[in-house]
């Protein structure tokens, strides 16, 4: 996978989470500051403490790990 690749997905979820979480106009509950810092905060955790290197898909969990699935299909 090309690194521009490997970027696009972690900025697509990045995107994906920030969208969401602004739908519903999520934001911290003792700050008032936008919901979507909190997952990035935590990527920049597991990065800066993971041993070694993570992956894009790790990068994408982190920003993508407090979101409740939905169903897509009711049938």
């Amino acid at each position: 996978m090309r690194y521009n690749e490997i970027m696009n997905i972690v900025q697509q979820a990045d995107k994906f989470a920030e969208d969401a979480h602004a739908a519903v106009n999520q934001t911290r509950k003792y700050t008032g500051e936008p919901y979507i810092n909190h997952p990035r905060e935590v990527r920049a955790i597991l990065k800066k403490y993971a041993t070694g290197s993570i992956s894009p898909a790790q990068e994408a969990a982190a920003l993508l790990q407090d979101r409740k699935s939905t169903r897509l299909n009711s049938s």
